[in-house]
């Protein structure tokens, strides 16, 4: 096939105007668009091809979850191919984009990580649109390289990382990437001055960038430019946020660091601050330098060509997204380092105080019994839209009976409460919901959250300033009588039997529970839910404590 589509090119060289020529070369390799011969004889030819052509063959490639994903897997693994069929053909279309085009197809791919960020502005990790996302900026890094950043896009991938929720592996790239393309010193220096008008997510973001420019550009940056970075971030390193706090000072002790590596004398001042920061961290010092946003502009500068592979080798992305058999070993431990902070739900992002851990001398420990719960499959979206009434929201996602859903909905719509996350949205569709609900569905806003994404969606409310309450008996669980609800809370119900999970006790700011002076051991949880949002009804809707 290969040597046929060949001659075949050949032929229409000899007869064919360019632009004809084109049109004739995107007709073949459309007439089988997965064929590696076919694909492989036209990308190699020299032909120039449609842009649309170009995209479609980077976003080629089904997404497999389940049993079709594992066989993917271990026939990557038994096989040790470098990757699997898709992505061997993406990556022929990113490595053959013509450097003419390169405005234009830096601008459709841009526009397209736009198009599916306001499309879905929360997803969750490896779904569809974490895929496409990843897909789109191997291109863009490839395309962006061969331009040497010089691109004039450095707007678009800033409004990108500073305005669209992301997943991390596309937030580093996306920091990386605004660092390589900044034109001067003078965006940086801007973003720094009005750093405190922005949330701590992008704080983070801002930082890292500047940390990225300054690396990326070290032997191009004065001295004098340096210091006042380093002035512009002390204010965050007292900041009130712990992630915020946190970065600012590693990247002030790593810039402080380059300048001793560039023999550079560091003012007494100077080196009192670097000993202050490390004496600070302590023992966890060497742990946080391997930390990614760290090493990120010296993955790039170390092997320009594979930084899109090394970083998704650490952050973990699917083995079928990157070229999976290269030596990662010297990154090894910055994965085992990313991979603890998903697992203990990115320590960084509060304080010690914030997350209580169920280990933690038995705090939030369930007295009643807590099996384990069934397997659920990732959902690719979790919507989430502002509430113009309540600042509550009521998490009924653990909850399996339809009616006591319903009950639930009725009760949010009652109260006032506009905002009610479910398992599935599908759920309000059914006869059991609706026989209970009496279309209160209608006045609510209804988001969908299944449970196996549950943590993720109480990290981010978290980080836009919620509190996690839990209704739940726990032995350090406080009486709901006299407790006083924040005004932007998540209130979350648990299962009808094994209630709360204790992966989700660990996110909770507080446990409450409603008093019994009977001889059952609990209510019903679409009671329970009714109690709290009146509660909470009295406290900030109503405006009277003693309604």
């Amino acid at each position: 096939m290969l040597c046929r589509t060949e001659n075949l090119l050949n032929y229409f060289k000899n007869i064919y105007v360019p632009q004809q020529l084109k049109e004739n070369a995107d007709r073949i390799i459309r007439t089988d668009f997965e064929n590696i011969g076919i694909c492989a004889a036209v990308l190699n030819s020299g032909v120039v091809l449609n842009t649309e052509t170009y995209i479609e063959g980077i976003l080629m490639g089904d997404i497999n979850f389940g049993d079709a994903r594992i066989e993917e897997i271990y026939c990557l693994e038994t096989y040790e191919r470098k990757y699997l069929r898709f992505h061997q053909l993406r990556l022929r279309y990113i490595l053959s984009l013509p450097i003419e085009y390169k405005a234009i197809l830096l601008t459709e791919l841009l526009n397209k990580l736009e198009v599916l960020s306001s499309k879905k502005p929360r997803y969750f990790e490896n779904s569809i649109e974490h895929r496409m996302k990843m897909r789109i900026l191997n291109a863009v890094i490839s395309l962006i390289i061969q331009s040497d950043g010089e691109c004039g896009c450095s707007e678009d991938i800033l409004n990108l990382l500073l305005n669209h929720n992301n997943q991390l592996n596309i937030t580093y790239i996306l920091e990386l990437l605004v660092a390589k393309c900044i034109a001067n010193d003078d965006i940086i220096i801007k973003k720094l001055n009005d750093v405190n008008k922005y949330t701590p997510s992008q704080q983070v973001s801002i930082i890292s960038m500047v940390y990225c420019y300054a690396v990326l550009n070290r032997t191009k940056l004065s001295k004098d430019y340096q210091n006042i970075v380093i002035n512009k971030l002390l204010p965050l390193t007292m900041g009130p946020h712990f992630q915020t706090r946190s970065y600012a000072q590693l990247i002030i002790y790593k810039i402080l660091e380059n300048h001793k590596c560039d023999a550079d004398t560091l003012h007494p001042n100077q080196y009192n601050l670097q000993e202050a920061i490390g004496s600070a961290i302590g023992s966890q010092l060497n742990e946080f330098l391997n930390d990614v946003r760290l090493l990120l502009p010296y993955i790039y500068l170390a092997d320009t060509k594979h930084f899109f592979d090394n970083l998704m080798f650490i952050t973990m992305a699917p083995a079928d997204e990157y070229m999976s058999n290269l030596d990662f070993r010297k990154y090894e431990t910055s994965r085992h380092i990313f991979s603890k902070k998903k697992r203990s739900f990115m320590k960084e992002l509060h304080t010690p105080e914030q997350v209580v851990f169920a280990s933690n001398n038995g705090i939030n420990t369930q007295r009643k019994m807590n099996p384990e719960t069934a397997l659920c499959i990732k959902s690719s979206i979790a919507e989430e839209e502002a509430s113009v009434n309540s600042y509550m929201f009521v998490v009924a996602s653990l909850i399996d009976k339809i009616p006591n859903i319903g009950g639930i909905a009725r009760s949010c719509e009652v109260l006032g409460v506009r905002n009610l996350v479910l398992s599935s949205k599908k759920i309000v569709e059914k006869d059991d919901f609706k026989s209970v609900s009496m279309t209160a569905e209608k006045n609510l806003n209804i988001f969908e959250v299944q449970q196996a994404n549950l943590e993720e969606f109480l990290k981010d409310k978290r980080e836009d300033g919620f509190d996690i309450i839990g209704a739940e008996q726990t032995v350090s669980s406080q009486n709901i009588i006299g407790f006083a609800f924040p005004r932007k809370c998540v209130l979350v119900l648990g299962h009808e039997k094994e209630g709360i999970p204790s992966n989700i006790l660990a996110f909770l700011d507080y446990a409450i529970e409603i008093p019994q002076f009977g001889l059952l051991r609990s209510l019903n949880v679409h009671v329970t839910g009714a109690l709290f949002m009146w509660e909470y009804c009295k406290q900030h809707i109503v405006g009277n404590p003693s309604t």
